[in-house]
């Protein structure tokens, strides 16, 4: 049981954003169910059979020292080997050898002779062909849990004729294909059934024994309706139907599941309403709904008995249901990205883990009542049309680490009180009506990592002036503001910071000399300010800049010498002189306001910029979560919307500081414009907009001086609910206009509502992102200049053909994020540049017709149903900069002429079946590659690593065999290769790579000590080397990583004590050492670890007492201690802690009654102890709890009633009495060694426990890694 419990505590501990793709977590959960759920009773075990202890040793030369396996001794006491005694012998009765690199078939022959064996987990090895393999086989038939996830299975299904025992089937991961129609009907006890992330095809099987109660189909193909047939399964407690290709509209007959805990259908195409029979299943309490087509409003009651709900990215709309928020038991409720209008309910429960009501349109205030979510963790309101203030009973919110309250009309100051918030991560309050100065308090915010209160009224002086609290900062934006005064040197303490926008506010004096001392800046934007004096020298030390913004200021003299890849704007600085060999459009000096040729060249850049942060904001581990339809805040085209957003803005600011009057006939169109948006919005976001003023100078508005008059070139209206015709009708009289923006409304149908439209004929940018967009593409006929066309993120569908042959000068295209079928269109101008059509359901290859684009930087086709080869044809692309194909079904070889596009540098291809060998000099160019989750195979070549120019290489989850490279850049970044099956040592030479800030290698075969070389890389912030079979001590040098704030060594062979040098990183917030040979006492020292919420110690030879000490770790969450040889008593606990495991120690002592008081307690295990006394009334208390277990203790006396809903495992303890009437948790009193049973629902506990868990930490962390 506990080893199960772990594999969720491990998810929890990984930097993937959970709470968008909650499917990962049954896949890794289901990885382990065929551990034994207890240990076997005898301390010493009888001698195996002689027969069986042969078969062992026949093992044992075809698994080598991959499992330490002792020659000597008793193969019982084996490493993953569990045996059950009868008389004087022993037989194996389970038998664990994952990822021990196993592929032949003799071994299989071997265990096959196992005749007792009741569980056999084969996981993350090769195998590629069963259950032929398993064929004659005598274990076939006692056999009870097979777990083959993670080989390289392929092909169809096989017949599972003889598994008549079989209870628990896992073959997630693996390459199998085709339909299942009778192939599992020979399993007549089957009751967990993992067919996750495979290839399969058809309708969802339904010919399964009626006995299952884990069904999880999550990530394939199958398609059609949700068949009626499912109904029949009256013990269903799990339904995973997620990532698949169903349609239809779901069937109302849930009630025929009395047991459902859990059902995910998220990412399908389903429609219709959501099913009233969910509202009558009492036992669920996680429905997953996200990324479908569903309508109508949201059912009435529907959380009453659900405790996790998530209906994100549908089309829901009404009002939200008066008591939707107000359960006792509502943790996690998601509903980002519907059509929801009306309030935010003012009844707000307690327990409330995440609130996420962003990208609606909503109105009224934020209720007050807000405050009484005291757990609250996240708090998304963003995008919508809130009005009134912040209210100051947030600041009760304590445990808030995510506040985005971005794009709505939100007014006056921020509460004082948010500055008191000390575990807030992430603040977004941009494009609000706020003001006032920005409080001083958020100076001494110790976890604050994103800012950005852009596109506000504030006023005052910078923040963090004298700031020695706010080192994590990474992303600071201010942009759009009043603010003044100079920029404090002291803003270099810094030194986190990746990204700085201080454009367009009332900046005075010198840029700091010392600003080229950050190390990770990659983006500075100090644009329309009054700075003067001389570009800093020092700009040219900052390694990793990519954006440099300095337009419209005073500043003069030379500007420092930068790569070439830097892209600069420094229009708008007279004085500024440019010494370069080469007319760089960067660099320009000209201030053209409608030069839109270099807006695509903003685009680019800043693309780039955008997937380079992403990096840091979407976490290193997310692409763990394959999806065609990821949520749109992880998506690699993401980036681009906020540089077509900044398509329709000037490259350079009209010379004119008071622009001339605007021409009659416009004025009057702009004051209608401005009538019709003011009563669209409640006139609150139009405050700039001033009847008595020129319209010229409104927010949003751009004009262009001709002789007497002026006229409007650029206007500019995202996020103000616009829907309506007559605006439209307005707008097409401005036939001056050269940039539209009308991203982030509610236009439902265009373009025919721009016809007759006189606008159509000098439009060179129109943005229609973010609307409501549907049906069929028209055609633009009339948009003869246009050169930018984005339309992402609407509903568009059917196929393109000749709609877009009407722009003759097109040159940026985006239409991304919507439902667009069939081939790739390849019918467009052979002018354009940029291309993105991710996130469709575009089919068939990739056409040889876009080799005809010869001008492409950009191509984006991340995220659709693309198959077979990938055309080996980019010799034709001279230009291209860009290249993502990510998230397809391709196949082949990864094609040689990428090798020589001089110009590439960004090439993603992750998530495709991609085989073969990595091509030699495939990074000579390119800097940043990621060809993650494929099917590669082979050896590393061995210049991979070596360019000066390469900053990221992920290999992910390939079949890559060899050894790591030894030559390593100097520059590089981040290197991912974990999950293959390389081996040998981690070269020395690694230590050459001084930028390294993420290093995993982790799930491999490598072996040797660590390199004390690694402590050059003093910038390492994660260091991942688990699962592989690395050896010796931690070395001393690693003192030196004091950015570190990840370490992962588990399921090692590491040994001594726990390194001193530990306590000196003061960054660290995981640690995991489990699963290795450490000994020695747990050191007091760990105290120091202040930031750290996550510490898994298990499965070691830790002695001696549990520190007191470990109390003072105020944000703790998880803390793993179990299976060592730990005494005396169980100390007080830190308060955050939510999951808490001691089992399998020697603890002795009465429970502590101060764990009822640890409010985020949600598993508990302190099983296999000697704790004595009665169970603490308390405990009565811990209303979050879902998970305990107490059995093999000493305990007596009355078990307190507990919560509803929560498993416990009491078993062992004789003196403990149980009174079960009326309540709804369930006991386990009996000890079985082979209680498979529970296995399911140890299974349902652990997704649920790293679910929530994952709150407190991993997806808040996301942002800057």
């Amino acid at each position: 049981m506990e080893k199960v419990l772990r594999v969720a505590m491990e998810v929890m501990s990984r930097h993937h954003a959970p709470d968008r793709s909650l499917c990962l977590l049954l896949l890794l959960l289901f990885l382990l169910l065929g551990v034994p759920m207890a240990a076997s009773t005898e301390q010493s075990p009888a001698r195996l059979n002689k027969a069986h202890e042969d078969i062992m040793r026949d093992i044992l030369s075809s698994v080598g020292s991959t499992k330490n396996w002792n020659t000597c001794s008793n193969p019982c006491q084996w490493s993953g080997v569990h045996c059950s005694s009868v008389a004087s012998s022993a037989f194996v009765t389970r038998l664990s050898l994952p990822g021990c690199g196993l592929s032949n078939a003799t071994i299989l022959a071997s265990i096959c002779n196992l005749h007792t064996l009741r569980s056999l987990n084969l996981s993350r090895n090769s195998f590629t062909d069963l259950p032929s393999q398993l064929s004659p086989c005598p274990m076939k038939a006692e056999l009870q849990v097979l777990d083959l996830s993670s080989n390289m299975l392929s092909g169809q299904l096989g017949d599972f004729i003889g598994f008549h025992k079989l209870e628990v089937l896992d073959l997630s991961s693996n390459s199998l294909n085709g339909n299942i129609s009778t192939q599992l009907s020979d399993l007549p006890k089957l009751r967990s059934l993992n067919l996750s992330s495979n290839g399969f095809e058809g309708p969802v099987p339904t010919s399964i024994a009626t006995s299952l109660e884990d069904l999880v189909l999550s990530g394939n193909n199958f398609s059609d309706h949700i068949p009626m047939g499912l109904f029949r399964y009256g013990n269903l407690t799990l339904l995973d139907l997620c990532r698949n290709n169903l349609h239809g509209d779901v069937p109302d007959g849930f009630l025929s599941f009395p047991k459902l805990r859990i059902l995910v259908l998220s990412e399908n195409n389903l429609t219709g309403k959501i099913p009233r029979s969910l509202l009558n299943v009492t036992t669920l309490f996680r429905f997953g709904g996200n990324q479908n087509n569903f309508v109508g409003s949201i059912p009435q009651g529907i959380t009453r008995n659900i405790r996790m709900l998530d209906l994100s990215y549908n089309m829901l709309n009404g009002d939200i249901p008066s008591e939707l928020l107000s359960p006792d038991t509502l943790e996690t409720i998601d509903l980002t990205a519907n059509r929801l209008e009306g309030f935010i309910p003012g009844n707000v429960s307690r327990s409330l883990h995440s609130i996420r009501l962003g990208r609606n349109l909503l109105g009224g205030s934020i209720p007050e009542s807000i405050g009484n979510a005291i757990d609250l963790v996240n708090l998304l309101l963003d995008g919508n049309k809130l009005v009134g203030y912040i209210p100051w009973q947030l600041s009760r919110c304590k445990n808030l680490a995510l506040i985005d309250l971005s794009s709505n009309q939100v007014q006056g100051n921020i509460p004082i009180g948010l500055g008191n918030l000390e575990q807030l991560v992430v603040l977004k309050l941009q494009k609000n009506n706020l003001s006032g100065d920005i409080p001083s308090s958020f100076s001494d915010m110790s976890a604050l990592e994103i800012l950005n209160l852009s596109h506000n009224s504030f006023t005052g002086e910078l923040p963090f002036t004298n700031s020695t609290q706010s080192l994590k900062l990474c992303y600071l934006g201010l942009h759009g503001n009043k603010l003044n005064g100079v920029i404090p040197s002291s803003i270099s303490l810094l030194q986190s910071l990746i990204t700085i926008d201080l454009g367009n506010n009332e900046l005075i004096g010198i840029i700091p000399t010392n600003i080229g001392t950050f190390l990770k800046l990659e983006r500075l934007d100090l644009s329309k300010n009054y700075l003067s004096g001389q570009v800093p020298s020092s700009v040219a030390n900052l390694e990793r800049l990519m954006c440099l913004f300095l337009s419209d200021n005073n500043l003069s003299g030379p500007l420092p010498e930068l790569p070439k890849w830097v892209m600069v704007n420094v229009t708008g600085n007279p004085g500024i002189i440019l010494d370069t060999e080469e007319n760089r459009t960067s660099g320009s000096m000209k201030g053209s306001q409608d030069d839109f040729r270099s807006a695509i060249w903003v685009a680019a850049a800043s693309f780039v910029l955008g997937f380079s942060l992403s990096f840091y904001w979407a976490g290193p581990g997310e692409k763990l979560m394959p999806s065609r339809h990821r949520a749109p805040a992880s998506s690699s085209s993401l980036c681009l919307l906020f540089l077509t957003f900044l398509l329709s803005v000037s490259m350079a600011a009209a010379t004119e500081k008071s622009p001339m009057q605007l021409n009659k006939a416009q004025e009057n169109i702009m004051r209608d414009i401005l009538g019709l948006v003011s009563s669209a919005m409640d006139s609150s976001l139009t405050k700039s907009w001033n009847t008595s003023s020129n319209p010229c100078e409104w927010s949003g508005v751009h004009c262009t001086s001709a002789a007497s008059s002026s006229f409007v070139t650029r206007l500019s209206l995202p996020g103000y609910g616009l829907s309506n015709a007559t605006i439209l009708a307005s707008i097409c009289l401005l036939d001056t206009l050269h940039s539209l923006n009308l991203s982030r409304n509610s236009f439902t149908d265009l373009p025919s509502q721009f016809s007759p439209c006189p606008m159509k004929a000098e439009l060179q940018v129109l943005d229609l992102s973010y609307n409501r967009l549907s049906s069929h593409l028209g055609n633009f006929s009339g948009f003869h200049e246009l050169e930018v066309l984005d339309l992402s993120f609407n509903s568009l569908n059917d196929n393109i053909s000749t709609q877009l042959n009407y722009l003759p000068k097109l040159r940026s295209l985006n239409l991304s994020s919507n439902g667009f079928e069939g081939p790739i269109p390849t019918s467009m101008v052979t002018s354009l540049e940029e291309l993105v059509f991710s996130g469709n359901n575009f089919s068939g290859r990739i056409p040889m017709g876009l080799f005809r684009y010869g001008n492409i930087t950009l191509l984006d086709l991340s995220q659709n149903n693309l198959v077979d080869d990938v055309p080996d044809g980019f010799l034709s692309f001279p230009k291209l900069r860009i290249l993502l194909l990510s998230e397809n079904n391709l196949t082949g070889k990864i094609p040689q002429s990428l090798l020589n596009v001089t110009t590439l540098f960004r090439f993603a291809s992750n998530e495709n079946k991609l085989s073969g060998s990595i091509p030699q000099g495939i990074t000579k160019n390119i800097r940043m590659l990621d060809l993650s989750y494929n099917m590669l195979n082979g050896e590393m070549p061995s210049d991979l690593l070596s360019p000066d120019s390469l900053e990221t290489i992920d290999l992910t989850a390939n079949r890559l065999e060899g050894l790591i490279p030894g030559n390593f850049s100097r520059s590089l970044y981040r290197l991912r290769l974990g999950c293959n099956l390389l081996s040998g040592s981690i070269p020395e030479s690694i230590g050459n790579a001084i930028r390294l800030a993420y290093l995993e290698l982790d799930d491999n075969q490598l072996s040797g000590p660590i390199p004390s070389q690694l402590g050059k890389c003093n910038n390492m912030v994660l260091m991942d080397l688990s699962t592989n079979k690395l050896q010796g001590v931690v070395p001393d040098e690693l003192r030196n990583l004091q950015q570190l704030e990840v370490i992962k060594l588990q399921t090692n062979n590491f040994s001594g004590y726990i390194p001193r040098i530990f306590s000196g990183m003061t960054n660290m917030e995981v640690l995991n050492l489990s699963a290795n040979s450490f000994s020695g006492e747990i050191p007091s020292t760990l105290v120091l670890l202040s930031k750290i919420c996550y510490l898994d110690l298990h499965g070691n030879n830790f002695s001696g007492v549990i520190p007191p000490s470990i109390s003072s770790l105020q944000f703790l969450s998880t803390l793993d201690l179990g299976n060592n040889q730990l005494t005396g008593t169980i100390p007080t606990m830190p308060t955050k802690i939510g999951a808490l495991i001691l089992s399998h120690n020697h603890l002795q002592g009465s429970i502590p009654s101060s764990i009822g008081a640890l409010s985020n307690l949600l598993l508990l295990d302190l099983s296999d102890n000697h704790l004595s006394g009665q169970v603490p009334s308390s405990f009565a208390n811990l209303k979050g709890l879902i998970y305990l277990s107490l059995c093999y203790n000493q305990l007596s006396g009355p078990m307190p009633e507990l919560p509803r809903g929560v498993k416990v495992d009491v078993s062992g303890n004789p003196g403990l009495t149980i009174c079960t009437e009326d309540s709804d948790s369930q006991y386990n009193m009996a000890s079985t060694e082979d209680d498979f049973r529970s296995t399911t629902w140890v299974a349902t506990v652990s997704f649920v426990v790293g679910f929530i868990i994952s709150f407190y930490w991993a997806g808040i962390r996301k942002y800057c890694y």
